[in-house]
């Protein structure tokens, strides 16, 4: 099943862990309807043209890991301006 996140600690999760904590950061700076997949896992990849391969990759682990929330822009930011053209 692409994309599917291992679902087996999920009520831990979204009660007490890492998941809940990422809701309430998301919905008091996101506005929406909140409407969609939610156990859908998301990722970031740069990849650079042939032989250069991934120059940066995320996957998220939890529900909401993303790189904003991490702090993790600038390293997106590196791994572009380092492509090759």
């Amino acid at each position: 099943m692409g994309g599917m996140t291992n679902v087996s600690g999920l009520c831990w999760g979204v009660c007490c862990g890492p998941v809940r904590k990422n809701w309430s950061r998301a919905s008091a700076a996101v506005k929406g309807n909140y409407e969609g997949e939610g156990l859908k896992s998301g990722g970031v990849f740069v990849m650079g043209p042939g032989q250069q391969g991934i120059l940066y990759q995320h996957v998220e682990k939890v529900i909401g890991d993303n790189l904003v929330a991490n702090g993790k822009t600038h390293e997106v930011i590196e791994a572009l301006a380092k492509l090759k053209t």
